[in-house]
């Protein structure tokens, strides 16, 4: 997992230096292809992370309001929802609880609404957890 986020920062940093917000989606897209073949009892563990600490890099590089950075970024959002449904049923209580937690602060940080709200709604559904949209609006 470590190699994955080194790659993504330095992309990242890069598409920052460059200007090329439509990287973003590619290297999520291949940080979720990788983490799709990671195996073992602690994959599930990991992914859960690697979704995460994507979502804090993507909220990291905002400089501002722009349509292709609210885009590009709600698409990769969309593209960590659909990754994290198809392993969430797997993660135990206590994993899910902590990834709970960590979404619902990353949520309330998400100030250009790039969609980390539908992944706590389907983390929270999965909990058994009313969400109150209200407690997660910006600006």
């Amino acid at each position: 997992m470590d190699q994955v986020l080194k790659h993504l920062d330095r992309s990242l940093s890069n598409e920052r230096k460059f200007g090329i917000p439509a990287s973003i989606c590619n290297e999520v897209d291949l940080a979720v292809r990788v983490a799709r073949k990671w195996q073992g009892m602690r994959a599930d563990e990991d992914r859960s992370r690697l979704v995460v600490e994507i979502l804090e890099r993507l909220l990291r590089y905002p400089d501002g309001w722009f349509d292709d950075y609210h885009q590009t970024h709600y698409r990769a959002t969309q593209m960590l929802t659909a990754f994290l449904r198809g392993f969430l049923d797997s993660i135990d209580e206590d994993e899910l609880g902590s990834l709970f937690e960590k979404l619902r602060d990353l949520a309330g940080r998400d100030e250009y609404d790039i969609g980390i709200y539908d992944m706590l709604e389907a983390v929270a559904e999965r909990k058994g957890i009313d969400l109150d949209p209200d407690d997660f609006l910006t600006g």
